[in-house]
């Protein structure tokens, strides 16, 4: 069985559960409706009802025995309670979600957008988005429609971005990146020159070795893989990729991570694809076009760099502390 054709029986299967559910209420129901309101008696009867019974019941409760009145009173009263403690768990756990996110989303202003727009964000257009870019760009670049205008917005903040590039490397301080934050920071250094095509090139690599060593060897083997002979692989699709948004709540993981992905995208000079627009590790290491090499694509670049950085500056620190605390 396919992975569909068992996702389809999951659904054919619940869609008869419920179903059911719905017949057995119904006929519940009818049995209460054709019986005289005033002698309806229910009130042992609450926890084990339908809600669709419950329901129709309370917009006759005028019509039942007292008994039976103030039976749906307390139902209606427990599940106005019950929504309001949902309500209350749900607010909670989004504040706690959002205090997870980099420091680069902590502003009122903004606002988390829907899965689906962010894996647009990354998984096709391989944007950073942890970290950096900073506070005020990141703002401006969710409220953006297009690729260009994207585009756009980073070479006009290429001053802004690449000050909160270096505000973070000199944060960090954990010996097993020390060679990676050397380069980013002479990646930056170029970008700063104006050397744009020499600062993407030195990201890029930089972020390529990083990916290895770091997050393939470290146990992701397929964090990066792009296709198999069944088609794309986004993040959830192999044994050893990245996880979905669905499967963990480490947001600064997937937001750091998801975007890579994305910008391993790749392309076949043998079979006459177009060098990309986009950045994409394969476009800068694989070309010399004018089309890959561009301002906001260092950017783009140096910013995937830094973020896996911070990441694993965090990450580390965290392990090591925890084994000091062992000791």
């Amino acid at each position: 069985m396919t992975v569909d054709e068992s996702k389809g029986s999951e659904r054919t299967w619940l869609d008869e559960l419920l179903a059911d559910m719905g017949q057995r209420a119904e006929v519940i129901l009818a049995e209460f409706m054709e019986q005289d309101p005033a002698s309806i008696d229910i009130a042992d009867r609450v926890p084990y009802l339908p809600g669709m019974v419950l329901d129709a019941l309370a917009a006759m409760k005028d019509q039942l025995s007292e008994k039976s009145r103030v039976a749906i009173e307390e139902w209606e009263e427990d599940n106005r309670q019950r929504h309001r403690r949902m309500w209350e768990a749900s607010e909670k756990s989004y504040a706690v979600f959002l205090e997870s996110l980099p420091p680069n989303w902590h502003s009122p202003e903004l606002e988390f957008p829907p899965i689906e727009e962010l894996e647009e964000l990354q998984l096709a257009e391989g944007l950073p988005l942890a970290w950096l870019p900073p506070n005020h760009v990141l703002d401006a670049m969710l409220k953006l429609a297009t690729k260009e205008e994207r585009s756009k917005l980073f070479e006009d903040e290429a001053t802004a971005i690449l000050d909160a590039c270096t505000v973070e490397l000199e944060r960090l301080s954990v010996d097993l990146t020390k060679e990676w934050r050397i380069s980013a920071s002479e990646a930056v250094q170029a970008m700063k020159g104006e050397h744009w095509r020499a600062g993407q090139a030195l990201a890029a690599i930089a972020l390529d070795t990083a990916v290895v060593e770091f997050i393939v060897n470290g146990g992701y083997s397929n964090a990066t893989t792009q296709a198999n002979r069944d088609g794309p692989t986004p993040p959830g699709t192999l044994p050893k990729s990245l996880p979905t948004w669905n499967d963990i709540d480490y947001s600064r993981a997937l937001l750091v991570m998801h975007g890579i992905w994305g910008s391993f995208k790749q392309f076949w000079v043998k079979r006459g694809e177009e060098v990309p627009s986009q950045f994409t590790r394969h476009g800068t290491v694989h070309s010399m076009s004018p089309r890959q090499y561009t301002k906001a694509n260092a950017l783009i670049a140096v910013m995937h760099l830094i973020g896996l950085l911070c990441l694993l500056d965090e990450m580390i620190s965290e392990w090591e502390n925890e084994q000091s605390d062992n000791k």
